[in-house]
């Protein structure tokens, strides 16, 4: 007599919205491999409030110690770099632990990928080099030169990360 078992539901359906291109395809990598060592500071607030706001924080932040003496307040450099929520949940957390103070890694050469990333985007919809540049505050030689360099690492099989929020 055979057993019989259930036939496998069907994978959940993701609704579309339209915005699917701005979402990150999902990923089994961990911190580690996605962006090489990550400070415990860094990890902690990655665990605390995601991706995109830890990533935003570096960006507005690489480089400084913030300190968390007080609760967050609006227009304080860590409620500007991340929002009042995130703030309060980055906040929250340290503050358990009792460490007053966060230093940020600048993480030049991750912020370095998302830039080309960024400028590929833009020139694929269409800005001219000169646009692009304007726009990211940037010359337009180095426009050409993060295309060169995009071209190069695409040969090579180097791929980069995902933009920045």
């Amino acid at each position: 007599m055979k057993a019989m078992t259930a036939p496998l539901p069907p994978p959940p359906r993701r609704l579309s919205c339209g915005a699917d291109h701005l979402m990150p395809a999902p990923s089994l990598e961990t911190p580690r491999q996605r962006y090489g060592y990550l400070p415990a500071n860094l990890m902690t607030v990655l665990e605390t409030v995601g991706e995109d706001t830890m990533l935003r924080l570096v960006a507005a932040c690489g480089g400084t110690r913030l300190h968390l003496g007080r609760p967050p307040r609006e227009g304080g450099r860590l409620a500007a770099a991340v929002g009042m929520d995130a703030a309060w949940a980055i906040y929250r957390r340290f503050v358990a632990d009792s460490i007053i103070a966060i230093d940020v890694p600048m993480m030049s050469a991750l912020l370095a990928r998302h830039r080309i990333q960024r400028i590929l985007a833009m020139r694929a919809a269409g800005l001219t080099v000169a646009e692009v540049a304007r726009q990211l505050g940037m010359t337009e030689r180095g426009v050409y030169a993060a295309c060169a360099r995009a071209r190069q690492d695409a040969e090579s099989g180097i791929r980069h990360l995902p933009r920045l929020p």
